[in-house]
């Protein structure tokens, strides 16, 4: 329900599926919206069965008011009627592998790089701690992709980043060719995610509209050199390459506080309730493995952490006969139930306090 930013995404997130009868849209003026039939409110209200499931994508204003006129008609939460958020992180999944038996996995995080031209003092990469950064084997990435795409059925968001993506952009280049040509049918959105300091060459450029990214440039104005910032120049170029993007402007970050936090006195169980309670929302594809802790796998590589097997999902070793456990840890379980970093982290932001400046620089 809604034809904006958020009902085009699920649009997108829901192509494996091929389950979606239409868009409720009392706002668009054509009858239809990404290949699917638009309807009003009141025409749906007219047509309306139980046999129909809901998802209503708008903002939070509008979202109570839709979601009240869906309530008054019968529709049921939890059943027959969802909010986009809600929907996309926790029910999808469930419905693509029960009623679907597809294996579906909301987001991804794949770096291509810990490099970076920023040394942000707070950075959820640990850039300014890593004492080894490195330029990532592009055929080592290419199998990373293989392995993760022969087991996973969907990915509703994969998300390129760094370090900073922008840095060898021939490298990108050839691994956003190599996902056009093998797995953009499998991807919902496909993001890249810049600091906005780069400028982007023309042929990653070409490469971007090809593939239809969704270019995210951070904007950290006033927290560094003006002089680096070039948002409206890469702005003004996604543009004349009908590339999409978004500026995102962050007023906080969130201080992970590795090592200054000591939850040592947790037990086991405790642990296992820390690592839900954190809800972070991101897994990582990195070296043939799946992290459903990102942040935990960025500090095993600036050699913050040692990493424990029984943490992480070895995609060399997965078996079609496995489906449901994969599916599981893509749910959060795992044989441990937390992270040894979870020992001495804040965590994400339902659980961490710890605000920061954003993008504040850490002196070489």
């Amino acid at each position: 329900m809604g034809g904006g930013k958020l009902g085009t995404e699920l649009l997108s997130r829901m192509n494996f599926a091929n389950c979606v009868e239409g868009v409720i849209d009392n706002g668009l003026s054509a009858d239809s919206h990404c290949g699917k039939k638009v309807i009003s409110v009141i025409e749906f209200m007219d047509l309306h069965n139980d046999n129909i499931i809901v998802v209503v994508c708008a903002d939070r204003h509008n979202e109570t008011f839709m979601m009240n006129q869906m309530r008054q008609i019968g529709l049921e939460e939890g059943k027959t009627l969802f909010e986009y958020h809600g929907f996309i992180h926790f029910w999808l999944p469930i419905f693509a592998m029960y009623s679907w038996k597809k294996l579906y996995f909301h987001g991804i995080a794949f770096l291509t790089t810990t490099y970076c031209n920023l040394n942000c003092k707070y950075c959820l990469e640990f850039t300014a701690q890593n004492k080894r950064k490195k330029r990532f084997d592009i055929s080592k990435m290419k199998h990373s992709l293989d392995l993760a795409f022969r087991a996973i059925d969907f990915m509703g968001l994969l998300n390129i980043a760094g370090g900073e993506a922008f840095l060898f952009q021939d490298d990108l280049v050839e691994v956003l060719q190599y996902i056009e040509t093998h797995y953009r049918e499998q991807i919902g959105l496909l993001y890249i995610t810049t600091n906005g300091t780069i400028m982007p060459s023309d042929s990653l450029c070409q490469i971007m509209a090809e593939t239809d990214i969704t270019l995210q440039i951070d904007d950290y104005t006033g927290a560094i050199d003006d002089s680096k910032i070039l948002i409206a120049d890469i702005a003004k170029k996604c543009s004349a390459y009908d590339i999409d993007y978004v500026i995102n402007k962050a007023n906080e970050w969130i201080n992970l506080e590795l090592g200054n936090v000591n939850n040592s006195e947790l037990t086991e169980n405790q642990l296992c309730h820390y690592f839900i309670a954190c809800q972070q929302e991101w897994i990582e594809l990195y070296d043939n493995k799946l992290s459903n802790c990102n942040y935990n796998s960025y500090a095993v590589r600036a050699g913050l952490l040692e990493e424990h097997p029984e943490e992480i999902y070895d995609l060399e070793h997965y078996d079609p006969i496995n489906k449901m456990e994969l599916f599981e840890y893509g749910r959060g379980y795992s044989k441990k139930g937390y992270f040894e970093m979870c020992r001495q982290c804040g965590g994400y932001w339902g659980i961490n306090r710890r605000r920061v400046s954003v993008a504040e620089q850490e002196k070489i």
